[in-house]
């Protein structure tokens, strides 16, 4: 029988109420939630989550023993001093931790507008980025370039229903999602700003110039779906250009706090490198 997992799926804060930090999961149906910051008891509040996604209605059949659940933690406003809050599941013959995240991204996000990539691509020169971003307030979104330029883009924004049935504490009017196309950029950095009112949330894109911009021979190469012959250029891999094989690639979903990146392992000293294709961070 396999066994069963008990984790965190979403996590963020009330638009409203910057003290109250929301947790979505699966949760132990006999266990009791015990929220910790440090060694500090907070208040914590668990009810049962009935507005689930459709993927999560098919897993449902497999919760035996747990359940879908909304837990609300009250921080304190001031968390100076703390470095970790931890979520534990006090069940009658073992105790574990539910979920822990460093105080410091906690601060990062609070009281910002939240965001979410749900695609980003990016070749030479051209980007394509698409997600959604909300806020107590209506989301306003601007482009720059690496010199912190402003970028003249058309960013095509659209209601997103499912965003607003997530965030039911409050109306939201505004349009969340958004979608913009970028070509002919030049750099190695772009950054998507999104203010509401005095607070901003910032997105920093790498651009790929990893590859040396030098053309050598070109070659021919059938395409494996259409059968189409067409001439690509070779281009020389600055870190790897001496290595037999290129390092094996993993990835990693990126929502508005965490990271896309990927791991290559250089296949002489086998000692890990990576390279933050993507990285959100403080201007």
């Amino acid at each position: 029988m396999a066994r069963e997992i008990f984790e965190v799926t979403k996590d963020r804060f009330h638009l409203q109420d910057p003290c109250c930090y929301i947790l979505q999961g699966t949760w132990p149906k006999e266990a009791k939630m015990r929220a910790c910051l440090d060694g500090s008891e907070v208040k914590a509040e668990i009810k049962k989550l009935e507005m689930v996604s459709a993927l999560e209605r098919f897993k449902d059949p497999d919760l035996m023993r747990g359940e879908r659940i909304t837990a609300e933690i009250c921080l304190p406003e001031s968390l100076d001093g703390f470095q970790k809050l931890s979520i534990y599941a006090d069940m009658p013959d073992k105790t574990f931790c539910w979920f822990s995240v460093p105080v410091r991204d906690l601060e990062k996000r609070r009281n910002k507008p939240q965001f979410f990539i749900e695609e980003e691509k990016v070749q030479q020169g051209f980007l394509r980025v698409r997600g959604w971003a909300v806020a107590a307030e209506p989301v306003r979104i601007q482009i720059f370039d690496e010199n912190k330029q402003k970028i003249q883009a058309e960013i095509l924004r659209t209601e997103r229903v499912d965003v607003e049935q997530l965030y039911e504490e409050t109306e939201i009017h505004d349009k969340t999602g958004f979608f913009v196309e970028l070509t002919n950029l030049t750099g190695k950095v772009v950054y998507i700003v999104f203010y509401a009112g005095n607070t901003k949330a910032i997105l920093h894109i790498f651009s790929r110039q990893l590859f040396s911009a030098k053309k050598s021979r070109s070659m021919q190469r059938r395409d494996c779906v259409t059968g189409e012959v067409r001439e690509v250029q070779h281009l020389q891999v600055r870190s790897w250009q001496k290595s037999k094989r290129l390092p094996q690639e993993r990835f990693h979903i990126r929502n508005g706090f965490s990271d896309i990146f990927r791991v290559r392992k250089n296949s002489k000293n086998r000692r890990g490198r990576s390279l933050n294709f993507s990285q959100r961070f403080q201007l």
